[in-house]
Formats: structure tokens, C-alpha cells, sequence
């Protein structure tokens, strides 16, 4: 008999599960979530799962997590690309190859997408922040800093915590 009159693949059986609710975008992804916050901090937990609730699920989350085609995944990146957060969009991929290999091991998708999405977005430019390098400028803010006066918060830190406060 031919393989494709019966509707069975020709290449045999692919194991992976039927695009129910647990293999979809959203769900694939808050599993992953779910396996790895031990290692994580709490405000990098939150910070991660709602960049993909904003930015990630109300586009994909419902498609099953194997029907996505880096097109429609390079779109979701370009809308946080076109906000000017190239950061985001770069954290965003990384979250979604992260999900993608996770998918791949638990058998719910075939391969991660993201790779092939490696050089499309422009690279971010790094914002460097002015800082003081010379021992003249150190001395000079701290007692600018000690001589400062409108805040409880800054007084509350005393001399002390002002240092511990600046090497942090």
C-alpha cells in the first residue's frame, strides 16, 4: 500500500505529539520556564517571563510550536526591533533558541528555528555611561556626595554605606 494514501508519512513515524494544546508556543515555553527558575534569580525570572508574554506569546503562543517557520519568528523580532529595543529583540531570540532546543529534546519540534535567524537583526550599539576613572574625580564626588543633603535616603547610608553604595 501506498504510505500516502493511508496519511502516514513516507519516511516513517516522527513521534512528535499532535499540535494540541501542550505542544503550543506558549505552553512549550512556560514548561521550559518552569524547569530551569532555580538557576535563575527571581527579578531575572519575572523580568524573562513577562519579555515573552509582551512580546513573544500574543503573536505565536498559540501556534503549535513545530508549525512556526523562522519568518513568522523574525516578524515578532522586527516589531521589537521597529520600538528601538535591539536588546530586547536580541534577549528575545536568545529566549526562543532556548525554547526551540528544549522543544527539540522533549520531542515537540524538529529543530530550532533561531539559528537561522543568527545575523538578521542589526547588531545593538552599547551605551557607555560616564564614569569617574581618576583619583581627583573620586574625591571630588565623595565629598559632593557627603556634603549632599536632600535626601533621608543618601543621609540614611552614612559614610560607610556611601562607599559600600558607589563600589557595588
Amino acid at each position: 500500500m501506498n504510505p500516502l494514501v493511508l496519511g502516514s508519512s513516507p519516511s516513517g513515524p516522527t513521534n512528535l505529539p499532535s499540535t494540541g494544546v501542550l505542544a503550543c508556543r506558549s505552553a512549550v515555553a512556560r514548561e521550559w520556564f518552569e524547569k530551569h527558575p532555580a538557576n535563575w534569580e527571581a527579578s531575572y525570572s519575572v523580568k524573562l517571563l513577562a519579555r515573552l508574554e509582551a512580546n513573544v506569546f500574543p503573536w505565536l503562543g498559540d501556534h503549535p510550536i513545530r508549525d512556526i517557520k523562522p519568518p513568522e519568528l523574525l516578524s515578532v523580532l522586527r516589531r521589537v526591533e521597529s520600538r528601538g529595543v535591539l536588546e530586547t529583540a536580541h534577549r528575545l531570540m536568545n529566549y526562543c533558541g532556548n525554547i526551540y532546543r528544549y522543544a527539540v529534546a522533549t520531542g515537540r519540534a524538529e529543530r530550532d528555528i533561531s539559528s537561522d535567524l543568527r545575523g538578521a537583526s542589526p547588531p545593538s550599539t552599547p551605551q557607555h555611561h560616564a564614569s569617574v576613572t581618576d583619583l581627583e574625580g573620586v574625591a571630588a564626588l565623595l565629598r559632593a556626595i557627603d556634603g549632599y543633603r536632600g535626601s533621608n535616603v543618601v543621609g540614611s547610608l552614612g559614610p560607610h554605606g556611601r562607599l559600600k553604595f558607589l563600589s557595588a
